[in-house]
């Protein structure tokens, strides 16, 4: 290919195969190793803002008004593409601080009876552990409690260790049953064994809850106010948390970020 890979510089496979990459490639990452390079960076409720450098000289600040250190890599990775086109400065900047982020990825749903309720598309072990991180940093004295719904038995198999070790950022964890997406059951691949699986790698809070339903009823019966509860997962259990906004009525609030 003609163009230029933009490679993150805090990946371990990144790290791995860079040795044998012979195209133009740069890199991003908080490592003053890498080309693109954020510092600096600074947490202000759903704000994240930093410097950005290229080669070791500042191109400006950046702000987005999403949090999470993988969201301003991902802004970084945008700043490093827009600099390969040529984009002018202060249009990346604008676009950056412009943008509000997407469904399903850390999307508060809203907040009523002083429970805040959000949602997030992350299934896999290292996207969990970016969202509970965030998740944390955003509201660290209050109860997070996290609805894990795992995706795809032949996932959860090959990530169950991952799995089991991923979810200690929560306070209070409940796990259904698995979601199939079209596949087939394997034999000792379920919720409930990943529970089992969790609770063994010490993990002390957490429920299985084997259908939507069953995770709604706990969740009915054990939040309060100050709770802030997020639904984990690729299939539908986004559903839990906009039914827990109507049980526990009145309507929900959507706060801004």
């Amino acid at each position: 290919f003609y163009g230029q890979a933009i490679l993150c510089l805090e990946d371990e496979n990144i790290q791995t195969i860079l040795p044998q990459i012979g195209k133009r490639f740069v890199t991003y990452g908080f490592s003053p190793q890498a080309d693109f390079q954020a510092r600096d960076l600074r947490g202000d409720g759903f704000w994240s803002r930093y410097r950005a450098f290229h080669k070791g000289e500042l191109l400006g600040d950046i702000e987005i008004r999403i949090p999470g250190e993988h969201n301003v890599l991902n802004s970084l990775a945008a700043v490093a593409v827009a600099h390969e086109l040529d984009v002018a400065w202060p249009d990346v900047q604008a676009g950056l601080r412009d943008m509000t982020g997407v469904h399903r990825r850390f999307q508060i749903k809203g907040e009523t009876a002083g429970v805040t309720v959000l949602d997030d598309y992350g299934h896999h072990p290292n996207e969990i552990r970016a969202v509970l991180k965030t998740l944390a940093g955003c509201y660290p004295d209050r109860r997070r409690i996290v609805v894990f719904q795992p995706h795809r038995y032949t996932r959860t198999q090959a990530l169950q260790e991952q799995f089991a070790r991923c979810f200690y950022e929560s306070d209070v964890l409940l796990v259904t049953e698995i979601y199939a997406a079209s596949e087939r059951p394997i034999e000792g691949v379920s919720g409930q064994g990943l529970v089992q699986r969790i609770a063994a790698h010490g993990h002390h809070q957490l429920f299985y809850c084997p259908t939507l339903d069953d995770a709604l009823a706990r969740l009915v019966e054990m939040v309060g106010p100050n709770d802030v509860v997020i639904t984990l997962g690729a299939g539908n259990i986004w559903q839990v948390g906009e039914s827990l906004l109507t049980r526990l009525g009145p309507a929900p609030t959507s706060p801004g970020r």
